[in-house]
């Protein structure tokens, strides 16, 4: 009776068809889920939204302002108000995304007692193209245990990740508090089972673009490769693009056809070579995020406590310059990457010195008269102080150029190899 049971499943989701002298693998993906990682997404409530929006003749003495993300017109984020009750929150969701909160019905309710709250984006020329999107006050995750560290039992977040967010979204006093926040999340991966030769495998597709197709060029296929029966975005080595070549069970296959709202795709066996298109693809991504935002991390308290000497023979006090922004640059004159970005560097400084931040280097030389001919030469005007091995310990500086973007809370800090203007720019507005 099981081997019957299990038959008639694997044929419910998969059939060989011949198309032309093509035959291809048919899976259908009837199951409609969010991605199996352990990663969440917050959006950080606010006063005021960030377009202007029509507003609703309803008291908005203490509405919120939020927006998810939605790429499926041409303004790819959704915007919301929300006006917390005794019991409920009332949303308004700008589902046609005009702007406009006057024309999209009545608000809906997300109750105080309930965690999850999904709501629908239908594109305005396609009925069949919908995005589910859906607003949690907690996240629910695989990993219980993971996700029991996002929120306390009160509902707040814990300080350091309050922090950490806070610092991302600009604001930098930010207490992370219950009802301040959602966090939000894509019900668009599609689930099905491959069936090959007899073995099955967990199958999905990811509209990665978040507009309720499932074939656009950056919309990816992930699949079960190591059969722990999730599906994982950041497990890079399991997720493909509508181009690749990849291997199951030791044979090849590409995509032959797809339906574009997700509903079954069918793949065809190949000789050609496996592609990994989107693992090169992933791994150049992450390193330019790295370079983008860097890497955060907390300041030890004894900094606020040096006095430094720079090559001018200048006293500077480091905790006079507390409450600014502080841009540690760590460079050396016989460093190639750290001599090209001084021009980023200059123009840093023109744009943001003597108003929100303060520029400092710390000169690692091992020729000194030629760095301060270099010094005089590009006409740079910030302190050069020479690198001690404490500072140097203090910040586990490994490479040049490193750059250290202190924040004014005093705490908090990112850091980054190369810097450039578009890496300031994120957290200086």
């Amino acid at each position: 009776m099981r081997k019957l049971v299990r038959a008639l499943i694997i044929l419910s989701y998969l059939f060989i068809s011949s198309s032309g002298n093509t035959q291809t693998i048919h899976v259908s993906l009837n199951n409609l889920s969010t991605l199996d990682d352990n990663a969440t997404h917050l959006t950080l409530l606010k006063s005021k939204p960030n377009v202007r929006l029509q507003i609703p003749k309803v008291d908005t003495t203490n509405a919120k302002f939020c927006d998810v993300f939605y790429t499926g017109r041409e303004d790819p984020m959704i915007d919301i108000m929300v006006i917390p009750r005794e019991s409920v929150d009332e949303l308004y969701i700008d589902l046609n995304n005009d702007e406009n909160l006057t024309n999209d019905g009545s608000p809906y309710i997300f109750k105080h007692a309930e965690n999850s709250f999904s709501f629908d984006v239908i594109s305005n020329n396609d009925d069949n193209q919908k995005t589910k999107l859906v607003l949690q006050r907690k996240p629910e995750m695989p990993d219980s245990g993971a996700a029991a560290s996002f929120v306390d039992k009160d509902g707040n977040l814990p300080e350091k990740l309050a922090k950490q967010y806070g610092v991302m979204k600009g604001d930098f006093n930010y207490k992370g508090e219950k009802g301040t926040f959602y966090f939000d999340d894509r019900v668009t991966l599609r689930r099905g089972i491959l069936s090959i030769d007899g073995k099955s495998i967990v199958f999905g597709l990811f509209d990665f673009t978040n507009n309720g197709l499932f074939s656009d060029n950056e919309d990816v296929i992930i699949i079960d490769l190591n059969n722990d029966e999730k599906l994982e975005y950041g497990n890079e080595h399991e997720v493909f693009k509508m181009n690749d070549v990849f291997t199951v069970y030791s044979n090849n296959y590409k995509i032959y056809k797809i339906d574009k709202y997700g509903q079954w795709i069918e793949l065809v066996k190949t000789e050609e070579e496996a592609t990994f298109y989107f693992l090169k693809e992933y791994q150049k991504m992450i390193a330019d995020h790295a370079l983008k935002h860097g890497t955060m991390g907390e300041i030890d308290q004894s900094f606020w406590e040096l006095n430094l000497i720079t090559l001018k023979n200048e006293k500077i006090d480091i905790k006079d310059f507390k409450g600014k922004f502080i841009l540690l640059n760590f460079w050396g004159e016989w460093c190639k990457p750290c001599v090209s970005e001084i021009p980023d560097i200059i123009k840093i400084s023109d744009k943001y010195s003597n108003r929100k931040l303060q520029l400092i280097s710390f000169l690692k030389s091992y020729n000194l008269e030629k760095a301060k001919k270099m010094i005089r030469e590009k006409n740079i005007n910030w302190p050069q102080i020479p690198l001690s091995n404490v500072i140097e310990s203090h910040f586990k500086i490994k490479g040049y150029p490193t750059n250290i973007l202190i924040f004014p809370d005093g705490k908090q800090y990112i850091q980054t190899g190369q810097i450039n203007m578009e890496f300031v720019m994120n957290y200086i507005k």
